[in-house]
């Protein structure tokens, strides 16, 4: 298995394909990855636009979907958070009146966590 760091290297100018592109980022257009995939790939969208969502099933490849916050699931994350099995990322923490500035840091392609917003 390969993992490829965006930020370090141009995966989609290698003759490589992949089985699965797991972008958690936004950097990949549908159309630009499919190009990139193996026969039986496929691509994963974890942030796409609404225009993306829509056109996925064009693709049969593209694989997209929003999350629904379920009580259990929020409990399971805590869970493993109080058994130190999951880390989380944070990328910049902003106070409210900084909000132009988170979004602008969230909507940068180059945010590596989570961008996190003080309200009180």
């Amino acid at each position: 298995s390969t993992v490829i760091d965006y930020t370090k290297h141009a995966w989609d100018e290698a003759e490589t394909t992949y089985d699965v592109i797991l972008d958690a980022v936004g950097t990949i257009a549908p159309k630009q990855g499919v190009q990139k995939l193996t026969e039986r790939g496929r691509l994963l969208l974890m942030v796409p636009s609404i225009g993306e969502m829509l056109k996925a099933p064009l693709y049969k490849k593209v694989k997209t979907g929003t999350a629904t916050e379920k009580g259990e699931d929020i409990a399971f994350l805590l869970g493993l958070l109080e058994d130190k099995k999951l880390k989380v990322v944070v990328d910049s923490v902003h106070t409210l009146d900084q909000i132009v500035q988170a979004h602008e840091r969230a909507d940068s392609k180059g945010k590596i966590g989570n961008v996190i917003v003080k309200i009180a």
